[in-house]
């Protein structure tokens, strides 16, 4: 059977004042009147419907996404006592599922990026859950890069194997870390490496076997879970886990150190909305360059980013900005600084001003 997980744990700290602790990225509208899990969940419906669906998220955000997503069961939301990044989330999901259904085919999935092509997406994802039921792979989709993008990992492709939903499908030679400027157009001249989105498609005893290859000590943790069990032990035992567990990227933990990978390319309108410059590629611009979400106003300068929530943003004669308005709080940021917005929560804890948060 396929399933489909959503990885929703994040903070998205670089959505301030928008974001906050207890209302992180995933559960935003960014982009449409949508949350971006919303999203998430409906446009892999067609293939792993609701009682198909893992979410996997944080203790302080569980009940609220429970509440807004009846549909999902309350056993398939999986809520980690501590941050510790994708590989532990993606192997606590293997193991419950493969409890479950020792045939499982799981579909890893960020659920705080935007795709602007859903069906192209359904359809490489069926051809990975068809590649990934029959054999003994680990399949990735990876982005066709439209620019020299520095703050993305990269996969190298291999030898073409096959194709399948006549999508083909190539041998993944390495994975990448996030290249310098030179090395990223290197990448893209090169027409051999794609950007690294972080979807996954594999049966979960194939993953769970490449992670007791890979990392071990995670393997032995999560072999203590029982994912028959009711939600409250699956809780308790994650709780006694996680301590213990070193946080790692399931690409640096356990894709970097196999060779079983294959990947799709894709072409699926893909944005991990990293920060707030994304809203650029989701909106159209108006004449002088200034794209927003909400009401906003624009008077005699260009090339700003506006979201405004519960009231209007203007700015007057200014240039390459973001303003963010919501009801308690106001951000104005230079666009090329965006990723700094981060640094915001920083701040805030060290003054205590936790009601910003």
């Amino acid at each position: 059977m396929n399933y489909a997980v959503m990885m929703a744990g994040g903070a998205g700290t670089r959505f301030w004042p928008l974001s906050r602790q207890t209302l992180p990225k995933q559960l935003l509208p960014i982009g449409d009147d949508q949350t971006l899990l919303a999203r998430a969940i409906g446009r892999v419906a067609p293939l792993a419907p609701a009682a198909r669906v893992l979410i996997v998220t944080g203790e302080a955000i569980a009940a609220p996404i429970a509440a807004a997503f009846p549909e999902v069961p309350a056993a398939n939301i999986i809520a980690e006592p501590l941050r510790r990044n994708t590989a532990p989330c993606a192997a606590v999901a293997a193991k419950i599922l493969l409890d479950r259904d020792p045939d499982a085919v799981m579909a890893l999935l960020p659920a705080d990026h935007v795709i602007r092509k859903e069906d192209e997406l359904r359809t490489l994802l069926a051809a990975a859950f068809a590649v990934a039921a029959r054999s003994d792979e680990l399949l990735t989709l990876g982005v066709k890069p439209q620019y020299p993008e520095t703050g993305y990992g990269y996969i190298e492709t291999g030898d073409p194997l096959d194709e399948e939903n006549s999508r083909p499908y190539f041998r993944v030679a390495a994975f990448h870390e996030k290249p310098d400027a030179a090395t990223a157009q290197h990448f893209l001249d090169s027409g051999r490496f794609l950007w690294n989105a972080g979807i996954f498609v594999f049966r979960a005893s194939v993953f769970l076997r490449a992670v007791a290859a890979a990392m071990p000590d995670l393997a032995a943790a999560v072999a203590e879970i029982d994912g028959c069990a009711p939600p409250e032990k699956i809780g308790a035992a994650l709780a006694r886990l996680y301590p213990a567990l070193a946080p790692t990227s399931i690409d640096h933990g356990v894709m970097e150190k196999v060779r079983n990978i294959l990947v799709f390319p894709a072409d699926i309108g893909w944005s991990d909305v990293g920060s707030w410059t994304a809203l650029r590629e989701l909106h159209p611009a108006d004449p002088h360059g200034n794209v927003g979400q909400g009401d906003f106003l624009a008077l005699d300068g260009g090339e700003n980013t506006f979201y405004a929530q519960g009231g209007v943003a203007v700015a007057v004669g200014v240039e390459g900005l973001i303003i963010v308005h919501t009801p308690d709080a106001t951000l104005v940021a230079r666009r090329d600084d965006a990723q700094g917005v981060k640094r915001v929560f920083e701040e805030f804890e060290r003054r205590g001003w936790k009601k910003y948060l």
